[in-house]
This record gives C-alpha cells, sequence and structure tokens, in this order.
C-alpha cells in the first residue's frame, strides 16, 4: 500500500526523501540499535555546517577588507 503510495504520487526526488525519512524514524524507533542516527545522515549534516559556516566567514572577511579599504584610503 505505501509503496503503491510512494511509486503513484511522489516524484522520484520526493520518493527518495520520504523513504529517508522512513529509514531514519525507523531506526529511531528501534532499540537493539546501539547509534540511532545512521552515519551518512551525520557526515551530511557536517558538511553541511561546514558550508554555511563558510560562507558565513567568507562574507564576513569580503566586508571588512572593504571596510578597511575604504578607511585606508
Amino acid at each position: 500500500m505505501r509503496k503503491d503510495f510512494f511509486q503513484r504520487y511522489l516524484s522520484p526526488a520526493g520518493r527518495i526523501f520520504f523513504s529517508q525519512r522512513i529509514i531514519v524514524d525507523s531506526m529511531f524507533r528501534s532499540n537493539n540499535s546501539v547509534l540511532p542516527i545512521s552515519f551518512d545522515l551525520i557526515i551530511s549534516v557536517t558538511i553541511f555546517t561546514y558550508i554555511i559556516w563558510s560562507l558565513a566567514f567568507f562574507c564576513d572577511f569580503a566586508r571588512r577588507d572593504k571596510y578597511l579599504h575604504i578607511i585606508y584610503m
């Protein structure tokens, strides 16, 4: 029933997202696993936060360099 619903009503990206959600939810609900969160989830979140922080620092340095250039001219 659920698989038929996925194949009929969702796009492939939505199917991948919802299947990942179901896998993660089942891993959270299972009590026999030592680590409830899968490693690929941890790695993807780490890479995402690294990209966000590097973008923030890059924008901050670019802005500061522009202000220093205006001051020292």
